[in-house]
Parts: C-alpha cells; structure tokens; sequence
C-alpha cells in the first residue's frame, strides 16, 4: 500500500477565486489544468484519478499538488496581509496564480531587450532603398 497523501487545503476564498479564473476564457489551459488539479484534490480525488480526467501524467498531477501544498502557509501569511489587515482580492488571486505558473527556465539571460526586438523587426521591414541600398538577390 502507498503511502497517505498530504491534505490539500483551501479556504473558501481560495476555492472561489480559482473556480472564478478557471471559468474564464482568457484563462491559459496550462493554468486551467493546473487549477483543476488544486481543486480536484480539494475535493479528495486520488492524483491517479485526477490524471486521468485531466488527461495528464501523473507527476505532472503530483508536481502541482507538492507545489501547492508546500507554499500554502506562505500563501496564508501574504492573505492576512500586514498588520492583520487583510489583503484585497485581485492581489490574493495575483499571488496564488503566481504558485501555479512555471518556475523560471534555465539558460542564458535574453541577450536583447522587447524594445530592441522591436527595433529591429521594424527595420526588416521596410525597404533597404529607404536607407540608399541597393536591393539585390539573396
């Protein structure tokens, strides 16, 4: 027999706000299995189960579930805010999504910036007579 998964927790809060995101059609569907995942194992779903409604591999399943659960008492503490003063609820769905999205890749950093990309894609096209080159054959 294996062993007992931990219980994945949510609030009523927590459980709303992903329902909510979930729902809408500007929501990624990475982010929408990912919070299936979350849910379902709220609701008890073995993650053999849920890989298979979800039609996902299983540790795809067990990464999201692991994920959740290990940064959820961190999760708490940013809700309650500071002070005790509680945070508004875009910041807390802002924050629990951020527990769901990729972690940074590995590599190199971006040699060139969004600004410089644009820069030059905007040269590519215009015209090399603009510039008083001649235009030849590749």
């Amino acid at each position: 027999m294996g062993r007992k998964l931990q219980t994945l927790t949510l609030t009523q809060r927590h459980h709303d706000l992903l329902l909510k995101t979930s729902l809408k059609r500007s929501t990624s569907n990475a982010l929408r299995e990912r919070i299936q995942i979350v849910l379902k194992s709220y609701r008890g779903e073995s993650q053999i189960q849920i890989s298979f409604d979800l039609n996902l591999d299983y540790e795809t399943v067990r990464l999201w579930r692991s994920r959740w659960i290990s940064n959820y008492e961190t999760l708490i503490q940013y809700e309650q805010g500071l002070e005790n003063q509680g945070v508004p609820d875009p910041k807390l769905l802002k924050k629990m999504l951020l527990l769901l999205s990729d972690a940074p890749r590995k590599g190199a950093p971006r040699t060139f910036t969004d600004a410089q990309v644009d820069a030059l894609v905007a040269l590519a096209c215009e015209s090399p007579s603009d510039y008083g080159l001649i235009r030849t054959n590749w």
